[in-house]
């Protein structure tokens, strides 16, 4: 079985694109997002679950009950504390991340 090879580029044969379309096609890097906007996503998702293992966190070792039911113990301390803790390691080096210059 013989395979074709277009010779034209897949922009060029399908209708309705035209030049300006081509030139968008062609520069656009598909994929990337900045550094800042990636880190500000992190920063904010970061937020949300220091808030929620924080609510969590306090409801379990304060309150004595924890408000989603049963929760699991790791090592003698529930695991949304270590839930806690990851999410301010990740709100610190999100931190770090956007206060640098490069």
């Amino acid at each position: 079985m013989v395979r074709r090879r277009f010779a034209k580029p897949v922009s060029e044969r399908i209708s309705g694109f035209n030049s300006q379309s081509r030139r968008f096609l062609k520069n656009k890097k598909r994929g990337n997002m900045k550094k800042q906007n990636a880190l500000t996503v992190i920063l904010i998702i970061s937020i949300a679950g220091i808030l929620f293992s924080g609510y969590l966190s306090f409801a379990e070792l304060f309150a004595g009950s924890c408000p989603l039911g049963g929760c699991s113990n790791l090592l003698g301390l529930p695991v949304c504390v270590y839930g806690l803790i990851m999410y301010i390691i990740v709100f610190i080096f999100s931190l770090i991340g956007l206060g640098s210059k490069k």
